[in-house]
């Protein structure tokens, strides 16, 4: 069986990541570093993970640079009947359906730009 990959897993707050951020010692970014120190924690007890994810701020990133992220032109339905799989978003990534793509998906994130971009707003503050 595949296990399913949340592509925003590759948006770790690393330690390195943290740490690059900690000497900017503004709000935004003091804020920053406690909460992602806080969910490290959280992320390492309840799931095994050494890093937590930024799941939205990936979003705005392509928002503000889409080449921060390379998509895919997929065929996506959100299931509303299945008791197992209720609400879950299905992407057709191999094109077996048939369908006409409906939806640009993110495969893959520019580790590097993505937490420049992030480094570069929060040293406003």
């Amino acid at each position: 069986m595949r296990k399913y990959k949340k592509k925003s897993r590759q948006a770790l707050a690393t330690v390195e990541v943290i740490n690059r951020i900690k000497p900017l010692n503004n709000t935004a970014s003091n804020l920053f570093v406690e909460l992602m120190e806080y969910f490290t924690m959280t992320q390492k007890k309840v799931f095994g993970f050494d890093a937590p994810p930024v799941h939205d701020p990936t979003t705005v990133a392509y928002l503000i640079d889409p080449t921060i992220i390379e998509t895919k032109p997929m065929y996506v339905e959100i299931e509303t009947s299945s008791e197992l799989t209720y609400g879950r978003t299905v992407c057709d990534y191999y094109g077996t359906t048939g369908k006409e793509p409906n939806a640009l998906v993110a495969i893959k994130l520019d580790f590097d730009k993505f937490w420049n971009l992030v480094y570069d707003t929060l040293k406003l503050y």
